[in-house]
């Protein structure tokens, strides 16, 4: 079956070989947070390692790093784009 990408697009635009990451912030814990990506940076999984874990798998993927998004609109604040991400509620 054959899928025609989205305008704009073409197939060639998505290398499977190519691996992508994005930092989005640092949790409580020390985690590192981040966006991975294959083929194209337009469909990601949000993770999160310990910093060591991480930069073994950023090695092991062969990622490139991406630059980490502002919510600052550029106005040069250091604010992270906040991710949203679903937690699990325990019921005891």
């Amino acid at each position: 079956m054959h899928q025609t990408p989205p305008a704009g697009r073409t197939n060639a635009d998505f290398d499977p070989t190519r691996r992508f990451v994005r930092v989005t912030g640092r949790n409580a814990h020390g985690f590192v947070e981040f966006e991975f990506s294959i083929g194209s940076d337009e469909l990601r999984v949000e993770l999160m390692l310990p910093p060591d874990a991480f930069a073994e798998f950023c090695l092991a993927q062969r990622a490139e790093r991406l630059p980490t998004e502002r919510c600052d609109g550029g106005s040069g604040g250091h604010a992270l784009r906040q991710t949203h991400t679903m937690t699990r509620s325990k019921t005891r």
